[in-house]
């Protein structure tokens, strides 16, 4: 009774676009006070005590800030991480790859006529690569839960894991969860007990690299830890008598 009343909670999707939109927009208000700070009291952003390189300082600011072209370019930026909420990760990561240098915050800009402002994106705004991998693992992490739980109702009901996560729709599962990494499903091993995601890695691995190591490793750590391949360990078909999954 308690596991069929913790189904329905996950068996919706969590509006994860709309919280990702909200700190999107936080980010670009909080870069454009930043910016207009600079603009309006640059002193506050120099700290030479030599009244010549002080000048110098203020001067550099003051050519390499250009405040509307900042701002626009963060803006684009941060749209382009709206539209990306649509798409799974490999897809982005290779969209990413085929901008040019210059639309690519990580590129060596100090020189450019905007120096200063595009080194202040790079340092304020998350790098693409690196917010999409926090924001898909923790779907993942969800999904496969989603999944873990279904399959605990399929073996209470069966005494017998099924072959695929396909055998559980559409009595426990309204559709085989996505894997947000890559586009496919989840990825389900009967036999070793787990429900895993291609992570970042964006291979199958059969699964987390700690499956292997021994707890008492120094390195070793959760498998639903392991960004590069997130793992979900079921435990339930070898105890019926014990917990629904760790």
């Amino acid at each position: 009774e308690a596991l069929a009343s913790l189904t329905p909670i996950f068996a919706n999707e969590i509006p994860w676009k709309e919280s990702f939109q909200f700190s999107h927009k936080v980010e670009y208000q909080f870069i454009r006070n930043t910016v207009l700070q600079m603009r309006d009291h640059p002193e506050q952003f120099v700290n030479d005590s030599k009244i010549a390189h002080y000048r110098l300082q203020l001067n550099f600011l003051a050519y390499s800030l250009k405040v509307n072209q900042t701002l626009d370019e963060a803006s684009e930026y941060l749209r382009r991480c709206i539209k990306y909420d649509d798409l799974d990760y490999k897809t982005v990561i290779e969209l990413e790859q085929s901008l040019p240098p210059e639309k690519q915050l990580s590129a060596w800009t100090m020189f450019l006529t905007n120096g200063t402002g595009r080194t202040l994106l790079g340092v304020m705004l998350p790098l693409q690569n690196g917010i999409l991998a926090l924001e898909n693992c923790t779907i993942a992490r969800v999904r496969m839960l989603q999944a873990a739980l279904a399959l605990r109702q399929y073996y209470n009901a069966n005494h017998t894991m099924p072959a695929s996560l396909a055998n559980l729709v559409p009595a426990y599962l309204r559709a085989v969860p996505v894997d947000p990494f890559d586009g496919q499903p989840l990825r389900y091993d009967a036999a070793k007990g787990i429900v895993y995601s291609v992570g970042t890695l964006l291979k199958d691995n059969s699964g987390s690299k700690y499956l292997k190591m021994s707890k008492d490793d120094p390195d070793y750590d959760d498998p639903m830890n392991d960004n590069e391949q997130p793992t979900l360990q079921l435990t339930f078909q070898n105890a019926p008598n014990g917990a629904a999954a760790r």
